[in-house]
């Protein structure tokens, strides 16, 4: 299921990956997510109920992605081999960062929850 996001909420989840790429998610506060984007805190509250949100939301947005990426990639009507190389050459659209990133912000995600 695709959740349509407002562009604040566009606007938060991209500027938290870039505080996230920064300085992993110690930085990423809310306080530091409204100075960088220009909104107060309550914008962002009111957006999000807190910081575990908005990186489910991160989280949500890459599934999202990776889901289209994937199906698009299987029901062109290719051989086999090209759905492949289709799959493999557009990785990088997964997320606006890296996969080895994004790796990096799960296991950040899933020590600061344990």
């Amino acid at each position: 299921m695709t959740v349509e996001l407002s562009d604040s909420q566009k606007e938060i989840i991209d500027v938290s990956m870039k505080l996230f790429a920064a300085s992993e998610i110690p930085g990423l506060t809310i306080k530091n997510l409204a100075k960088k984007i220009g909104f107060s805190e309550s914008e962002i509250y009111r957006q999000y109920e807190n910081k575990t949100q908005i990186l489910a939301a991160n989280l949500n947005l890459f599934r999202q992605n990776k889901n289209h990426i994937f199906n698009a990639g299987l029901t062109t009507e290719v051989n086999a081999v090209a759905k492949i190389n289709h799959l493999l050459t557009n990785q990088s659209e997964l997320s606006p960062t890296s996969l080895s990133l994004m790796a990096v912000f799960l296991s950040e995600l899933i020590q600061n929850l344990n």
